[in-house]
């Protein structure tokens, strides 16, 4: 009852995680359509940063539910080598000091010969041993989380591109302002991202299975 409880949580985080980024992908480009179509090159620059703080916030509760993920995935881990008959002292034995989670993920778990028998619990650890070279596996095998943030990242680069375009258009194009003004306010707008990224950081990952 309580692996099954575990493993379906794990699977609705997992669906969550994928719908919320095709949403949120979504929202994004319909956003820069719209923005395309505004008059003031300084109000598009507004918007641009603003979906730059959306798109962060949005990788921000990618990684929560990541670490929901993994909590729910090595709690179902436990279970299960405690129904095998694994000594539960032994699931807890952790050297002081030492990460629980390595511990887990890099050592207990990873040499038991039954953790993956009945269940996939770790897709890199199945590959690994279902291939003949376990240090190709390692090398070629890259977990969903990575994408997620490589696909972030991404994004971000490309709102950060878009903002600069709009800033160059804006300083050199719009004469409504004097030049001075419009550096200003270039600068203001891009020092507002910087000090969000900085003073806003990403919440701590731990190195969780997803």
């Amino acid at each position: 009852m309580l692996l099954t409880e575990n493993l379906n949580h794990a699977r609705h985080v997992e669906m969550e995680r994928v719908t919320f980024l095709a949403l949120s992908t979504a929202l994004i480009i319909g956003a820069l359509s719209v923005i395309v179509e505004l008059q003031s090159n300084f109000v598009k620059l507004l918007c641009v940063a603003v979906l730059y703080v959306f798109n962060d916030l949005c990788n921000r509760l990618m990684t929560r539910w990541g670490e929901v993920f993994y909590s729910h995935m090595l709690t179902a881990r436990r279970l299960f080598l405690l129904l095998i008959g694994e000594d539960e002292n032994k699931l807890y034995d952790i050297s002081p000091g030492a990460d629980p989670i390595s511990f887990w993920q890099e050592g207990f778990i990873r040499k038991h010969r039954l953790i993956d028998l009945y269940f996939v619990f770790d897709n890199k650890i199945h590959r690994e041993r279902r291939r003949k070279s376990p240090l190709l596996s390692v090398q070629s095998y890259v977990r969903t989380r990575r994408v997620f943030e490589w696909y972030n990242h991404l994004i971000n680069l490309c709102l950060i591109a878009i903002a600069m375009l709009y800033s160059a258009k804006f300083i050199l194009c719009d004469n409504i302002l004097p030049r001075p003004t419009r550096l200003a306010l270039v600068w203001a707008v891009l020092v507002m991202m910087l000090v969000w990224r900085q003073c806003c950081p990403a919440p701590a990952t731990e190195n969780y299975d997803a």
